[in-house]
């Protein structure tokens, strides 16, 4: 073979040889030793000063500098032990190719030598040197004193094997054992040469002691397991480079560069996991967000993809759900997690948000959780617990003035409303927090619902009332004070819109123009002109959006949609309006309804004034950003004015002149001015006037309905559930169809990988369980119950035989020997497919009697207890007290109590979880003498409609 020149150049002292073959340097992290062996060998004065990842870089020594058995038989690749020994190298024309260099007589060479030594570890056998009593070998790089090869090494190294040295402990004594290299294995793979290659003759007789027979299965063992292993090391080796020829190819890069970073996640996973048992599989927690984001999309979906891909179990994503600590109160880990993103973003504009809170209904319905030892269904703040079944979710949101995030930071489940009191109370406490770790609320926004409307008043007076004790001389106008921090509370402008116009369906509306006319507005003018509209417009109309649901919104359900107001009071309808009742259109509509008009394009001025920022204003100023023109100031002066005079005629008894609402738009507009100046004051001139309203707390509360399917109305316990689901990945940009709101680009800040592994420790109140006494008349045993329990408890003992009992006394206490009781086994009796073979458990009389006490008891304990959190633990421990078992006494005997006791509280309880079930969903008639199944029923007959 002829040397070819290559680009790289020895880097041996005085060498400068460029025909290869030529290798590089070792690489220092995989063999220091052998890395300085190499540096020491080339003595090459460029390397001083260079780091040991330079010289790796740089470094090659060429081939002439190699021994013959420093290579692998048959190639030109050297052993892992190589270190130049030729130094300094000789004249090309002596050694043309390393294939050539055993022709060449090693006493001619006069090599350099290192002083390293190189030690073999115990790898496999660590008994391998004891049983033989041997040390581990040395190997030395040959000395220039002992350059000489003896003969028989001479031959051994032509062969092609390698020679280990091993002490046997005799003085200057050296026996050889051949290596299991990769030549030794091409050339005497055969187990019997093993004798062979140590100097023993076959077929000779030789007394081998039980060491030596040890060691000789041992070296064969280690033979096979090293072939194993090569061909292992071979095929992975082959594998790593065509995956790394498969990875460096462009089209690839390009590929995946182009896939979204969801796309990305799920072709890796498929990838990771192919040919993988189902157990065997692992993913990432961002995958598992992934999947349950599916999963709650559509759980057959789910399934049907899981045949096609690989994708975490359904136990997985629900494992995954329970790890992320969310319960009702505020939520202190979301708060840890959001000043990390404060102090992540330096930027103060982003930190400015807005707090908004809204309720939700859901279904009431009552659910026992065993893993946390409690039914949920109650109203639950998060320190505490009423008997009050809820029916509605109370949801607490920041959300960004100029930054497009969300994040819900706390709920609390209530009936009807959450309380002013506790309104108040979440309010003050996410200031708190919010302001702890940098952010700034500048704003809440809220509907005007009584408690809300409540909450307000009461935070306003202790402003006052502060304020007063403090002697401030100066105290603005509808600004809360919580600590020394200010927030401005608003109202829903799309709530506000809509209560404008459901009073107006039934009272005429009085206001006083420019030029101070009192004027009288009717919406009866409006029907008039949707009527004309109809009738002369035919297929081209005027209106092309109006229809009967904008003019009685009553009539099939439509009064509480948003749009269908917004519509109304819009300049389509009040131009319409005002040409029909002008001379120029021949006067079909009274003159008076030119006052109607007016009012419907005053109302949408206002409505675009706190409305717009976001998107295309359309060519309306007032639906641009907020900004240094005084299109919105003069705006908001005008609708204060107007909103101050205003008045309802009042048709019937118990309408009100004057309405909250109109209250409510004269405080948002004077809230919007106070805004202006406020962030006007930090330096900024412009602001989205729409980053004040409700929007993304009603698009979460479609998206947690739309999360369930058909499940629509969730209950308390479905209702967490789809909470995290949201809150673990961002899969909320979507649009709820049928929503009451505009879509929102905002996204929330906090994913499932920052919430995992935090701890919520639950503050609810231990309050004080008083069981009520129990009648004697309950505790008298019946027929049915005997009959029914003796059943039960046979599947009790069935199901703690499970578990061996090996006591004699403890088998006497649980079961039945001999012929059945009919007074109580009757039914187990019965129920035996076989009257001679037993294959039901027929239970101690006397556990049947302990056990139908213990139900009597329940009956009356239960529904006094079951709004208290660790209610089984509650009541076990009270029946501990009053009622035992007459065992005979064991070392188990405790122990086999409180099983029973465990075991049949939790299967009374499950029962009496789907008895309330059926009572709400009207399967079942209630128990008068017991309030809470009286009241389940209520809100069935309540409920019964939707």
């Amino acid at each position: 073979m002829e040397a070819q020149k290559t680009h790289k150049t020895c880097a041996i002292y005085k060498c400068g040889n460029r025909m290869a073959p030529i290798f590089r340097f070792p690489h220092p992290k995989r063999g220091l030793d052998r890395f300085m062996a190499w540096v020491k060998a080339s003595n090459n004065p460029k390397f001083e000063g260079l780091t040991n990842d330079q010289i790796y870089r740089r470094g090659y020594i060429c081939y002439q500098h190699f021994r013959a058995e420093d290579y692998v038989q048959g190639t030109q690749r050297l052993h892992q032990s190589a270190v130049p020994t030729i130094l300094p190298p000789r004249d090309d024309t002596l050694l043309t190719s390393p294939l050539e260099a055993s022709k060449i007589d090693a006493s001619t060479v006069v090599p350099q030598t290192t002083d390293l030594i190189f030690l073999t570890p115990r790898k496999e056998c660590p008994d391998f040197y004891s049983m033989a009593n041997l040390s581990p070998r040395i190997r030395r790089t040959p000395h220039s004193q002992s350059s000489t090869t003896t003969p028989e090494r001479r031959n051994i190294r032509n062969s092609g094997i390698q020679a280990r040295q091993l002490n046997f402990g005799e003085e200057n004594g050296v026996n050889e054992l051949p290596c299991a290299g990769p030549s030794g294995l091409q050339s005497n793979s055969k187990i019997g040469k093993i004798l062979e290659r140590i100097g023993v003759k076959q077929r000779t007789t030789t007394n081998f002691t039980s060491n030596e027979v040890k060691l000789y299965r041992e070296a064969k063992r280690l033979q096979k397991q090293v072939g194993r292993l090569q061909k292992q090391a071979e095929k992975r080796r082959h594998d790593l480079q065509s995956a790394r020829k498969f990875v460096r190819d462009q089209r690839l890069v390009d590929l995946v560069e182009g896939l979204t970073p969801v796309q990305q996640r799920f072709f890796e996973n498929q990838i990771r996991n192919v040919n993988r048992k189902p157990k065997g599989r692992s993913f990432t927690f961002e995958e598992k967000a992934d999947a349950i984001a599916i999963w709650k999309h559509g759980p057959k979906t789910y399934k049907l993809l899981s045949k096609m891909f690989t994708l975490p179990s359904i136990d997985t994503l629900r494992a995954t759900l329970n790890r992320v600590p969310i319960e009702p109160g505020i939520n202190k880990p979301i708060f840890e997690v959001l000043g990390k993103q404060v102090r992540r973003k330096m930027d103060p504009k982003y930190n400015l948000c807005t707090l908004i809170f809204d309720e939700m209904s859901i279904q009431p319905h009552l659910d026992y959780l065993p893993c946390e030892d409690r039914v949920v269904g109650f109203e639950d703040d998060g320190t505490t617990r009423t008997e009050k079944i809820a029916d509605h979710v109370c949801v607490f949101m920041l959300r960004g003035i100029f930054g497009r995030w969300k994040q819900p930071v706390a709920f609390a489940f209530c009936k009807s409303s959450l309380a002013a009191v506790n309104i108040v109370r979440f309010y003050k406490e996410i200031v708190k927090e919010a302001t702890a770790i940098g952010l700034n609320i500048i704003a809440s926004v809220c509907d005007q619902s009584t408690t809300n409307s409540a909450a307000i008043d009461i935070l306003l007076q202790e402003t006052r009332r502060r304020a007063i004790l403090e002697n401030e001389e100066e105290t603005e106008e509808n600004v809360i004070k919580i600590g020394d921090h200010k927030v401005v509370p608003l109202f829903d402008p799309p709530h506000l819109l809509k209560s404008m116009r459901n009073n107006l369906l039934t009272k005429d509306l009085l206001y006083v123009d420019k030029a101070g006319v009192e004027r009288r507005a009717s919406w009866s003018f409006f029907e008039k002109a949707y009527g004309l509209d109809q009738t002369l417009g035919d297929n081209l109309r005027m209106m092309p959006k109006i229809t009967i649901d904008h003019v009685k919104p009553n009539l099939r359900g439509k009064k509480m949609k948003v749009r269908y107001a917004s519509q109304v009071f819009s300049r389509s309808v009040s131009s319409f309006i005002n040409l029909c009742s002008s001379r120029t259109f021949g006067g079909i509509l009274p003159p008076d309804a030119q006052y109607t008009s007016d009012l419907f394009m005053f109302m949408d001025s206002v409505f675009d004034s706190v409305n717009g920022g976001f998107g295309d204003c359309g060519g309306k100023n007032l639906r641009k950003l907020v900004g240094v023109k005084n299109y919105h100031h003069t705006c908001w002066l005008e609708g204060k004015r107007m909103f101050s005079n205003m008045r309802f005629v009042p048709r019937k008894a118990g309408d009100r002149a004057k309405p909250p609402v109109l209250q409510g738009w004269y405080r948002t507009l004077n809230g919007f001015m106070i805004i202006k100046e406020t962030l006007t004051k930090l330096g900024y001139n412009f602001f989205p006037a729409r980053a004040f309203n409700q929007d993304p707390l009603e698009n979460f509360f479609g998206q947690i309905r739309q999360y369930g399917g058909r499940y629509t109305n969730p209950t308390c316990r479905a209702f967490v559930p789809f909470y995290k689901s949201l809150m673990m990945k961002n899969f909320c940009s979507y649009h709820s169809r049928g929503s009451n709101c505009e879509q929102d680009e905002d996204s929330f800040v906090i994913t499932i990988r920052e919430f995992l592994g935090l701890q919520i420790n639950r503050k609810c109140v231990e309050d004080q369980w008083k069981p009520p006494p129990v009648p004697d008349t309950v505790t008298k045993d019946k027929l049915y119950d005997q009959n029914v329990i003796g059943y039960i408890s046979g599947f009790l003992v069935k199901h703690m035989s499970k578990e061996p009992l090996g006591c004699e006394i403890c088998r006497s206490n649980l079961k039945h020997d001999g012929d059945p009781d009919i007074q109580y086994h009757g039914l187990v009796e019965k129920k035996e497919y076989d009257d001679k073979n037993r294959r039901l458990q027929y239970t101690n009389v006397g556990v049947i009697k302990t056990l139908i006490e213990t139900h009597n008891h329940l009956r009356i304990l239960l529904p006094s207890a079951i709004y208290h959190s660790s209610l089984s633990r509650r009541i076990i421990s009270h029946l501990r007290t009053t009622i035992d078992f007459d065992f005979q006494e064991c070392l188990h005997t405790e122990e086999l109590k409180t099983k029973l006791f465990h075991l049949f509280v939790r299967v009374f309880i499950f029962g009496y979880m789907k008895k309330l079930s059926n009572i709400v969903f009207g399967r079942q008639e209630p128990n008068r003498s017991i309030s809470l199944e009286t009241e389940m029923q209520k809100l069935y007959l309540r409920f019964k409609r939707k």
